[in-house]
C-alpha cells in the first residue's frame, strides 16, 4: 500500500525525474533566508532552452516560472524557499500554491506535495544551481552508505521517495555540501538585465 501511495505522490507532482524527491520539507523557520538579488529573469549561460522568472512571494518564499523556448511545451510553476546550512545555501523546491490547490480540489487527500533540494551560489548577475548526483545518491541508498530513510517507488525504474525527517535531511546536506561526488556540474544562469520584478529586503 505504501509503495502504491508513494508512486501516486511522485507521479502527481512530476518530481520522479528529479534526483531528490522528499516527503518532508528541508527548510525551517530558523534556516530560511531571503536574497533580493534572486528576483528577476534568468537564462542558462550556454544552450538556453528556457527562461526562468523568479519573483518574491509571501512568507519569505519565492515563485519560479519555467518558460520553455519551444512554444509547444508547457510552462511550469513552482514555489521555493531559500535556506542556509553552515556556509552553504540551498533551495527547497515544491509545487506552486495554485497548482497544489487545483490538484487538491481534483484529487483530495491523494495529493501531498513533495520537495526537491539543490545547492545554489548567487553572485551578482550570475547564479549557479547544483543538483544532487543521482547515481551517487541511489548507490548510497542501496548499499546503506547514506543513512536516509526512503521507500522504493518502482523497482523497474529504480525510483525512490526520501522519507527522512527535516532534521535528518539537514544533517545529510551539512555532511555532503562540500563533497564533489555528491553534486552534478552546476547549471550556470545569467540575469536578463533590465527585467527585474519588485523584490523584498533580504532576510538572513
Amino acid at each position: 500500500m505504501l509503495l502504491k501511495l508513494a508512486t501516486l505522490l511522485t507521479a502527481a507532482f512530476l518530481m520522479v525525474g528529479c534526483s531528490t524527491p522528499c516527503l518532508h520539507p528541508i527548510a525551517t523557520k530558523e534556516s530560511t533566508m531571503t536574497d533580493a538579488g534572486l528576483v528577476g529573469k534568468w537564462v542558462e549561460s550556454k544552450d538556453a532552452d528556457a527562461t526562468y522568472i523568479i519573483a518574491a512571494a509571501d512568507n519569505d518564499t519565492y515563485t519560479l516560472e519555467s518558460i520553455p523556448n519551444d512554444t509547444k511545451k508547457k510552462r511550469q510553476n513552482y514555489a521555493f524557499t531559500l535556506f542556509h546550512l553552515a556556509d552553504n545555501r540551498f533551495i527547497d523546491l515544491t509545487i506552486s500554491p495554485k497548482d497544489r490547490e487545483d490538484l487538491g480540489e481534483k484529487y483530495g487527500s491523494l495529493i501531498v506535495p513533495l520537495h526537491v533540494f539543490m545547492k545554489v551560489d548567487h553572485n551578482g548577475d550570475s547564479l549557479k544551481v547544483s543538483f544532487v548526483n543521482e547515481d551517487w545518491l541511489k548507490s548510497g541508498l542501496k548499499d546503506g552508505t547514506h543513512k536516509l530513510r526512503h521507500e522504493t517507488v518502482e523497482e523497474d525504474t529504480d525510483g525512490f521517495l526520501i522519507t527522512a525527517s527535516t532534521a535528518e535531511l539537514e544533517q545529510f546536506l551539512i555532511r555532503n555540501a562540500g563533497n564533489g561526488k555528491a553534486w552534478d556540474k552546476p547549471m550556470l544562469l545569467e540575469r536578463v538585465v533590465g527585467e527585474t520584478p519588485a523584490a523584498k529586503p533580504d532576510k538572513k
